[in-house]
């Protein structure tokens, strides 16, 4: 299956890009989606990861 992103202009396969998200997801939260994730330390791993961000942007 297939979607097409006018703005784009690019098409991309649904199923790859979704399953590269969720190792994506599993990889930045360095745990099994399986085992859940409570929004408490979702929330507090990507405040933590925006400010590495900022202070790389900072640095440059």
């Amino acid at each position: 299956m297939k979607n097409h992103d006018p703005d784009t202009q690019r098409t991309q396969d649904i199923f790859s890009f979704a399953s590269f998200t969720l190792e994506n997801i599993q990889e930045k939260f360095h745990t099994p989606l399986s085992e859940g994730l409570s929004e408490n330390k979702a929330v507090a791993i990507l405040q933590r990861d925006e400010l590495k961000e900022i202070s790389a942007t900072q640095v440059r």
